[in-house]
């Protein structure tokens, strides 16, 4: 064989030898009547990181004097049922003077490919094949962009580093904590996660200031303006001695005083401006605001929405990768918006008028090649031949958000007319804003949709919906009649519990769940915790292990996960820590650390946990959900659940005792 294609699915490797005429099928890959080319292909992982016990027998037994395990030399064994096929793959490699790695442009294709090319012991050429789209056009424009291996092992060494960290982290601590948990009346693993594990902490700490929250009682002042027969209300800024620690006036004494003062007195503006403000576009999607959208809109779970995307990518051929942590996209790809455009019509011809609608002049700001990542944001791909018919309704739904936000991008901003003004009556301050539209622009295709795509708007702060009332014109100095003032009493309000969709952008966004400032402000650079990939898989596995239960929208701590995070290190739990590994693995990527200095960084963390917790034990009383012998609804809100614990400290030893009574129930899906 001269050359080798490595493509990560069937479906993946039909197409490119559909493009390259390789029309000879053999079992396990394609080739031409030559044999001088072939093209096949993994299922995913074929080779994965073996368990303690495939090192030493000894670590059958779950045992603390056996920890830490840190393998010398990774070993790895084989994906059940995929033997026969990493021989043929092992075999191609050995013949080929070029092996090219076909698999997704990321770090986990990367390593697919790479890790059966280092068991075949190939020391041969290596290229890049970078797919960003299925489609026929894509393939080729990939085929004639082809990437030397080197440009892209640091995707390789990243993956790897993130494997070998998941499984020091899980296969040290989960043991660890496992042997020192005693559950009562049952066996039952503490599953540690590098990622996962702070995933579940930050539900347990919502729901936990949800369930502690005491509502306190509140008042707001407005004084009602009268401006030529016009009347508006404009809000009391109180003077911050007056307020408690949370910003609140809570004595109502103060604000009937201050009604009492300002009575029969007028008002002066002594602030006013008015001006048309600018609101740009949403972005095109990454996989992450996808999935927010989706569950907000449609329900549908992180994990379901990428599922769609994936056969709306490899099925339909509908879509560019969807495995993406971008909004933009590479400035070249302006100049096929003809042919994109062109496509949406012959593929669904009912929506020729929101396209004659667009201006293809425009040039949006997600055209930007200095913020593309490794993939570029999803977008609907230039075939002509997807067929709208033969996508399942949740398909339809995925595909249509995904080509309106492509289409936007061709729409003007929507236009604000935003007036703030503020007035003086004797010594008091009163505010007043209002945020009018103008001009639609682009949001004729949202309509009320206010989510926008999770829209994060750079420029400016406007966000609001289309308001009918406008402040009328004031000049600095106009006296405005007040004919009367309005004291609204209110309650403070808990926050609300995570959706699936809050949940990810939480994971997106961890820097705003950290207090340490130093570590906040590093953290604004991260993807947070896990990646656009991973979180939905992350979030399934803690509902798998009992940790977290779906009840409607809403993603809750169960009863396991409340008694044991308390007792793990902050370090594990912290969203900090984990997300700062992250940005790690994205240094490996770029070449600025070594993997081998972070996999020593990983084992020095974990020697640090054993030595602080090995001698301690804790003693946990919670069955999970599936030994509940009665099942019934968890209702969403404050509980009262009876949790009191107790420490005692014996010298070096800590003995952590936990006694939960709840009712027994079953988190609805």
């Amino acid at each position: 064989m001269n050359n080798i294609y490595i493509c990560e699915k069937p479906s993946q490797a039909k197409d490119l030898a559909r493009i390259l005429n390789l029309r000879t099928k053999k079992e396990g890959y394609y080739t031409n009547s030559q044999e001088n080319i072939a093209i096949t292909w993994a299922m995913g992982h074929l080779l994965e990181l073996a368990p303690p016990d495939q090192y030493n027998d000894i670590y059958k037994k779950w045992n603390i004097d056996l920890l830490p395990i840190f393998p010398k030399k990774w070993k790895y064994l084989v994906k059940k049922g995929c033997n026969n096929q990493l021989k043929i793959i092992i075999s191609l490699i050995k013949s080929s003077s070029l092996v090219t790695i076909a698999t997704d442009y990321d770090r986990e294709g990367e390593a697919i490919a790479r890790s059966i090319i280092e068991k075949a012991k190939y020391k041969g050429e290596i290229k890049r094949l970078c797919l960003t789209a299925l489609d026929d056009a894509s393939i080729i424009k990939a085929l004639n962009n082809i990437k030397d291996g080197k440009d892209t092992v640091n995707l390789y060494y990243a993956a790897q580093s993130r494997a070998k960290a998941d499984w020091l982290v899980g296969m040290n601590l989960t043991r660890l904590f496992t042997c020192l948990t005693k559950f009562t009346n049952q066996t039952s693993a503490v599953s540690i996660g590098r990622v996962m594990t702070p995933t579940i902490n930050l539900v347990v700490e919502r729901d936990n200031k949800i369930e502690n929250f005491v509502s306190k009682p509140y008042y707001e002042l407005y004084a009602i303006v009268n401006n030529q027969g016009q009347t508006y209300k404009a809000k009391w800024q109180p003077n911050g001695d007056l307020l408690d620690e949370d910003g609140y006036i809570i004595d109502k004494n103060i604000v009937n005083q201050v009604v009492t003062k300002l009575s029969n007195h007028n008002g002066i503006v002594t602030k006013f401006a008015s001006k048309i403000v600018n609101q740009n576009p949403p972005l095109p999607f990454n996989l992450n605001s996808l999935q927010q959208f989706c569950n907000k809109r449609y329900g549908y779970s992180a994990k379901k929405t990428l599922e769609i995307a994936q056969t709306l990518y490899e099925k339909h051929k509908a879509i560019t990768y969807p495995r993406t942590d971008c909004q933009y996209l590479v400035e070249t790809m302006y100049v096929e918006r003809h042919d994109v455009m062109n496509a949406l019509v012959q593929i669904d011809p009912s929506i020729v008028p929101t396209i004659n609608a667009a201006d293809l002049s425009l040039y949006s700001k997600c055209f930007n090649t200095n913020k593309v990542t490794a993939h570029h944001a999803i977008i609907p791909t230039a075939n002509s031949n997807v067929s709208i018919t033969a996508m399942s309704v949740e398909e339809k739904n995925v595909y249509e958000l995904i080509r309106r936000a492509y289409i936007t991008q061709f729409y003007p901003s929507a236009k604000y007319n935003k007036t703030q003004i503020e007035i003086k009556i004797l010594n008091e301050i009163f505010t007043a804003s209002s945020t009018f539209l103008v001009f639609p622009g682009f949001r004729v295709l949202y309509g009320e949709d206010c989510s926008l795509n999770n829209y994060k708007e750079e420029s400016t702060s406007i966000q609001a919906p289309t308001n009918t009332f406008q402040i009328p014109q004031s000049n600095i100095g106009d006296i405005l009649s007040i004919d009367g003032y309005d004291i609204e009493n209110k309650k403070t309000q808990p926050p609300q519990h995570f959706t699936e969709a809050t949940l990810l952008g939480a994971m997106e966004k961890i820097s705003r769940y950290v207090n340490d400032p130093i570590l906040k402000n590093k953290l604004k650079e991260t993807d947070g915790l896990g990646t656009p990939a991973t979180r939905a898989e992350i979030i399934n596995n803690s509902i798998n292990k009992d940790y977290l239960c779906r009840n409607k929208n809403y993603i809750l701590a169960t009863p396991k996960s409340k008694a044991i995070m308390p007792t793990l290190p902050n370090s594990i739990k912290d969203a900090g820590t984990t997300a700062l590994w992250e940005q790690q693995l994205e240094n490996i990527l770029l070449g600025e650390i070594n993997s081998n200095d972070f996999i020593a960084n990983i084992e020095s963390y974990i020697n640090e946990i054993l030595a602080n917790y090995k001698s301690n034990q804790i003693q946990l009383d919670v069955k999970t959900s599936e030994s509940m012998p009665t099942k019934r609804k968890y209702s969403i809100g404050r509980t009262k659940n009876n949790i009191s614990s107790r420490k005692k400290t014996k010298e070096k030893n800590l003995s952590i005792w936990f006694y939960i009574k709840w009712d027994w129930f079953e988190c609805i899906s």
